[in-house]
């Protein structure tokens, strides 16, 4: 994200503001967006995202902010991971990248289908408690997002919510965070059977220590380097 972009183009930074600054954010989004130069000037930001992005066909525009990737599981499953844009606001006030419930974003994201044969996995870099309307995000991700894979704040993290497994990145380089530490996750997803209603997850996560200096397994509350999980799998009945 090039920051710097708002200090020199002050319709760029304008129409970020008025969203930030705006009761009902998701209006004054649509309004924005609906423009052909407002909505240029609000990704302004993310050219270099999207120069990159464009090799692996995720690249965002005003009429797609969000982009899809299909990864068979099985024969009859479908992992679809959904890219979502959360650095809309990024930069338009300085607060609003170092503090939780400043960023914001758009509630035409989250809005997922579910349907059979398709397990959907979200990937956002804030965590939805970075974000203004979080009880909304919550909400919206809830009954749809089945894994939800999240970054920014470098602490390594699984959580269960209901029929959701949200995983949180830890650090990549060391100390960019406090004194964060590199981390990484392996992921594991078996249906178990072509109909089966059910998609075992399994998580290995290391971290790295300094002495001696290696990354170490962390350990699961059944004593093992696996953390699992079960989530349901949309199916249309037999």
């Amino acid at each position: 994200i090039d920051q710097t972009v708002l200090k020199t183009n002050v319709f760029a930074h304008n129409s970020q503001l008025a969203i930030d600054n705006a009761a009902n954010a998701d209006a004054a989004f649509r309004r924005q967006i609906a423009n052909v130069d407002s909505a240029n000037a609000i990704l302004s930001t993310m050219a270099a995202y999207n120069t990159f992005a464009s090799i692996y066909d995720c690249e965002i525009s005003p009429a797609k902010l969000t982009w899809t990737h299909d990864l068979k599981i099985n024969e009859n499953t479908t992992l679809r991971l959904h890219g979502l844009v959360s650095c809309l606001l990024s930069g338009v006030d300085d607060k609003i990248d170092h503090a939780p419930g400043r960023q914001y974003i758009n509630r035409m994201q989250m809005v997922i289908s579910p349907e059979d044969d398709i397990v959907n996995a979200t990937l956002c870099h804030h965590p939805p408690h970075w974000f203004k309307n979080a009880a909304e995000v919550n909400q919206l991700l809830r009954p749809s997002a089945r894994l939800q894979f999240f970054g920014h704040i470098h602490e390594q993290q699984i959580e269960q919510a209901g029929q959701n497994v949200r995983i949180l990145a830890g650090a990549l380089v060391p100390g960019y965070v406090g004194d964060s530490q590199p981390a990484y996750n392996f992921i594991s997803l078996d249906v178990g059977g072509d109909n089966t209603q059910e998609l075992f997850v399994q998580i290995s996560q290391y971290e790295w220590q300094l002495i001696p200096p290696r990354f170490r397994p962390k350990e699961a509350d059944d004593g093992s380097n696996i953390f699992k999980y079960v989530v349901p799998i949309d199916r249309a009945p037999l």
